[in-house]
């Protein structure tokens, strides 16, 4: 049975020390992709009812604060900011929304409160 005889010199081992690290560093890289997936996935908060299908989104900063409705049903924000979201006051140098009527439809009832 022939036999191969081992040498330093040879490029075989040199080539598959280097393969085996670079898959070593591929497995971390994708390993650290998924925890940092893990924790964003942890991270994410609803900030809406699916039932009403109301997202809103900030506008503007500062004073002239105002938040946009979007509906999914649709897929767009409505072309002009909800005025009865808008931030007033020249005070207002955080960007927070203040909400004077949250009520979109006008049943008598607020829909969202959305807020920093």
């Amino acid at each position: 049975m022939p036999q191969h005889k081992f040498s330093f010199t040879d490029s075989k081992p040199e080539i598959n020390i280097a393969f085996d690290q670079a898959a070593k560093k591929e497995r971390r890289i994708w390993f650290y992709l998924l925890m940092i997936g893990i924790v964003l996935a942890s991270m994410i908060i609803p900030v809406s009812n699916a039932g009403n299908e109301i997202i809103a989104g900030q506008y503007g900063i500062g004073s002239i604060s105002q938040v946009r409705v979007f509906l999914p049903t649709n897929g767009s924000f409505l072309s002009s900011p909800a005025w009865q979201f808008a931030g007033f006051g020249s005070g207002n140098t955080e960007g927070k929304v203040v909400l004077s009527s949250c009520d979109t439809n006008n049943d008598g009832i607020n829909e969202i409160i959305v807020g920093k």
